[in-house]
């Protein structure tokens, strides 16, 4: 794939470097429109000559941040600092997209997405907003999805959009471990999504382990569900 052409009306970020804990970071982004297509053969060689260069060029950064560790002193209480921040960043950011529009674009035909607007916050266990403390050791993260439709278009004089999905409004909400007991019955992560009072997906990831007196043994199982009044959930699960 290649991005064709794309471009953003407006980016804003506030942040407050002293008070991350109490008034979260918010970056809002409008106008957003990005058309993709599928490249050619030329392309994707560039590409992949891009790829390796780009590895190269990151070993040869790690060795390079490896030799320095070995004889730059190193600050403790300063990376500790650091870390925090920018975990405190990540974890409260405050994201809002508006006037989204992605479209892929092939030779015959067109496949559009609009979104009117995505808010992603950050929540507490009843789901209403609020800040991650320090130490704590799960993110509930909350995703509202606003009049996001998809629609088609032939590559045709006077051709019109035909819809494929009208505009439906979705609330995802996902919740994960920061920090894994040596033994636990908790999910790693768990995802639900809505549509309207609806739930239209749920997703579980989950990890048990034995105590450490007991052979080292661990298996990670995977359930998803989609939710229709003919479907049956269905169970996955890998050792």
């Amino acid at each position: 794939l290649r991005v064709k052409r794309g471009r953003v009306r407006h980016v804003e970020l506030e942040l407050s470097l002293r008070n991350l804990r109490v008034t979260p970071p918010h970056m809002r982004i409008d106008g957003i429109e990005v058309v993709v297509d599928p490249g050619d053969a030329g392309d994707a060689e560039a590409d992949a000559l891009q790829a390796h260069a780009a590895r190269r060029r990151a070993l040869q950064q790690d060795r390079d941040n490896r030799r320095q560790a070995l004889v730059a002193p190193t600050d403790g209480s300063q990376s500790s600092a650091t870390s925090r921040l920018v975990t405190a960043f990540i974890s409260n950011l405050v994201i809002h997209l508006s006037d989204v529009h992605v479209r892929f674009e092939t030779p015959s035909s067109t496949l559009g997405a609009r979104m009117q607007a995505f808010a992603l916050t950050t929540a507490d266990a009843q789901w209403a907003p609020a800040n991650v403390e320090a130490g704590a050791t799960e993110l509930f993260k909350q995703a509202q999805i606003t009049q996001l439709s998809f629609y088609t278009q032939a590559k045709a004089p006077g051709a019109t959009e035909a819809a494929v999905l009208s505009p439906v409004d979705l609330l995802c909400r996902a919740r994960l471990m920061l920090a894994v007991p040596s033994l636990f019955d908790k999910p790693l992560m768990s995802v639900d999504c809505a549509l309207g009072t609806a739930q239209v997906l749920a997703l579980r990831c989950s990890a048990r382990t034995r105590p450490r007196t007991a052979p080292a043994n661990a298996s990670l199982s995977l359930y998803v569900s989609h939710a229709h009044p003919k479907s049956r959930a269905r169970s996955h699960r890998a050792p």
